[in-house]
């Protein structure tokens, strides 16, 4: 064994080099506390960078329909008494809508004069309504005279072309008989021709019938078209010789009433807003209601302040919740905004169904659903309804968020 250049003494003195010196000793659990905090941290930052905020704003709104909105109007300058409707309020054709007391004095001589035109005026439009009803008598027994002429020709027709069609399978059998006797000689060619022309014939039939059978069912769906426009027409007569006749009734009772008069639906509908209060002084023609078709669809009238307003856009989803259907039991439903005014619009601008206290812009929105789930059944939604709508103003990952005051800083320094 060769000798070591190092005495015993020295190289025990190597082998314990920590002798004497400061060592780090790590705590118990150390490394758990290490993992635990890497994990949080990576936790932390998964959520941040797959999550998402959004800053929102609730505003007023109502529903509204979309078309055949009719504004009744005043037909003279008055002051407004009372109003007897509310929006969202059902009216039939010549409920009262606002009495109105006329701030025109008129001369007994001058009322008695227009009283006689106005009375000339009902007249005429009577005797006009009951032409337009005699004329629409004359064409549903015209139009109906000739649907049941045309049905019975399908029927006619109906019956020969089965006539024909058992006489052309008769025919047929008759001629797939007499082709062997004719192929083995023992019929005559004449008679074999005879057969033949007979089923051609027998066809031939069968095609012009089903050619005329197709004429008669376009000219019953052309009759069927026709009194559809007959009675369209007849129903705009009768809705403006109605609407007519209500404004000459108005003006006579007006006048018969000295000073006062009262304001009529001219037509069945849904109250989508009121324009006049007691107390408003109306030129002529002033709006005082609008009134739309009950079966017209709804929309949603959203107004945004013009604080909230500069992050909305077209195709924007809202969160309607109805003031009718609280959300607690009923749930919010989703609506789209569809377009937002160009222009703000001031809180005396119009009058509305619900309050404004500051510029807003008004945005239409479409509604997914035009009934609201209650208690098992669907329950239709009606014009006038008010209602809050979440609107998301802002929508970025919470990093974006926690980051945005240093661009904003990062901003204004450039």
């Amino acid at each position: 064994m060769p000798e070591s250049l190092f005495r015993e003494e020295a190289a025990l003195y190597r082998t314990t080099d920590a002798e004497g010196r400061r060592k780090l000793v790590s705590p118990p659990g150390a490394g758990l506390l290490l993992l635990l905090l890497v994990t949080t941290l990576l936790v932390v930052g998964w959520f941040l960078a797959t999550n998402d905020y959004a800053r929102k704003a609730t505003v007023p709104g109502y529903l509204e329909s979309q078309h055949a909105i009719k504004r009744v109007r005043t037909s003279d300058t008055g002051v407004v008494e009372a109003t007897f409707v509310a929006s969202g309020d059902l009216v039939e054709t010549g409920s009262p809508i606002v009495r109105i007391r006329s701030s025109i004095p008129v001369d007994e001589t001058e009322r008695d004069k227009l009283l006689s035109e106005y009375r000339l005026q009902l007249r005429s439009v009577t005797a006009r309504q009951a032409q337009l009803e005699k004329q629409a008598e004359v064409e549903s027994a015209d139009i109906a005279s000739r649907v049941d002429a045309a049905r019975s020709a399908i029927r006619h027709g109906k019956r020969v072309l089965e006539l024909e069609t058992a006489k052309e399978t008769s025919l047929n059998d008759t001629y797939n008989a007499a082709q062997p006797l004719y192929e083995q000689g023992k019929l005559s060619r004449i008679e074999w021709n005879r057969f033949r022309t007979a089923l051609l014939a027998s066809r031939q039939n069968i095609e012009n019938m089903t050619s005329e059978q197709s004429r008669r069912q376009e000219s019953l769906r052309q009759l069927g078209l026709e009194q559809s426009r007959s009675s369209a027409r007849i129903e705009t007569g009768r809705e403006n010789l109605g609407q007519e006749a209500s404004r000459i009734r108005q003006a006579i009772s007006k006048l018969q009433g000295e000073s006062r008069f009262v304001i009529k639906a001219p037509s069945t509908g849904v109250i989508t807003n009121v324009f006049a209060e007691p107390g408003d002084t109306l030129e002529r023609g002033t709006p005082v209601a609008s009134i739309a078709d009950v079966d017209s669809p709804l929309h949603v009238v959203l107004l945004i302040p013009t604080r909230s307003a500069g992050f909305v856009e077209p195709e924007q989803d809202v969160n309607v919740l109805y003031d009718a259907f609280p959300y607690q039991q009923f749930g919010t439903y989703r609506a789209h905004i569809e377009r937002v005014t160009s222009h703000a619009l001031l809180p005396g601008d119009e009058r509305l169904p619900v309050a404004v206290r500051e510029p807003y812009f008004a945005a239409i929105a479409r509604l997914d659903s035009p009934t609201v789930k209650a208690y098992g059944n669907d329950v239709p939604l009606r014009a006038g309804m008010t209602l809050q709508a979440d609107v998301i103003l802002d929508h970025r990952t919470l990093v974006d968020w926690l980051l945005a005051p240093l661009k904003v800083m990062r901003g204004r320094s450039d």
